[in-house]
């Protein structure tokens, strides 16, 4: 069966969502992963803090699973949960988070850069029923740095990935890794999975939103791994204005 799958950071949740939504329209994906996500626990909140279930129904999946990293307050009085969601047209069976070193912080308020780094990060995993064959999916926002160098951290991070990930066939894993490509940190990862986009991106950042003499100019932290009894069908990196990250769209066989 052919199953088609968008990875997309939203951009703080969907700066340019009025893009996102015809782009989705026209891809017409099975499934979304979706870094940068928002939940307003408090409403009502303009966009983008949308709630996730309203973010389907807007977007036209009837199932979804969020993966909440951390809280803020955007507004005095209101707070937002932000992490990872998986949008899906096939039934979400179970889900769940894994934190890398950081845990879930219901306070978040980083006072300074060196803060950042330290925002909480999480690896989510759904199972997805598709002609009663579960698809495990894994959606990831990885740890942030100011480069994306392999650090002990981000190999760390990588050690995390490769232990859920290992044994479950179908698979696939994707998302702003935040890590660039072809390091040690996804080394590890490609012993247990191929990477579908490997070598064929000059960066992963739509160049329109940021300053072409950036290091984003050649940087490529967005990725889609597969396991190896998936087939892959096509690929290709989206040009679409919709964020300041690149979408990335495969269809596979499974």
């Amino acid at each position: 069966m052919h199953i088609k799958i968008i990875c997309l950071n939203m951009w703080f949740g969907g700066k340019l969502f009025e893009h996102i939504q015809p782009f989705i329209a026209e891809e017409n994906a099975d499934i979304l992963c979706l870094q940068e996500v928002y939940q307003a626990e408090n409403s009502p909140l303009k966009q983008p803090w949308h709630a996730v279930g309203e973010l389907a129904n807007i977007l036209g999946y009837k199932y979804y699973t969020f993966a909440p990293a951390f809280s803020e307050e955007v507004e005095p009085g209101y707070r937002v949960q932000f992490g990872n969601a998986i949008l899906s047209k096939y039934p979400i069976q179970a889900s769940g988070a894994i934190f890398f070193d950081v845990p879930y912080n219901g306070t978040w308020k980083p006072e300074s850069q060196e803060d950042i780094i330290y925002t909480p990060r999480n690896l989510q995993h759904a199972e997805i029923l598709i002609n009663e064959k579960v698809l495990h999916v894994f959606n990831i926002q990885g740890i942030w740095g100011f480069d994306g160098d392999d650090t002990k951290r981000r190999l760390a991070m990588s050690e995390v990935i490769a232990a859920h990930i290992v044994g479950k066939q179908p698979a696939l894993l994707m998302g702003d890794f935040n890590v660039q490509e072809g390091g040690k940190t996804t080394d590890k990862i490609e012993v247990h999975m191929k990477s579908i986009f490997k070598g064929e991106m000059q960066t992963s950042f739509n160049m329109n939103q940021k300053d072409p003499n950036s290091g984003y100019a050649t940087a490529i932290v967005d990725m889609m791994f597969a396991s190896s009894d998936i087939k892959i069908i096509n690929h290709h990196v989206s040009d679409a204005n919709i964020s300041d990250h690149l979408g990335l769209v495969a269809e596979v066989e499974i």
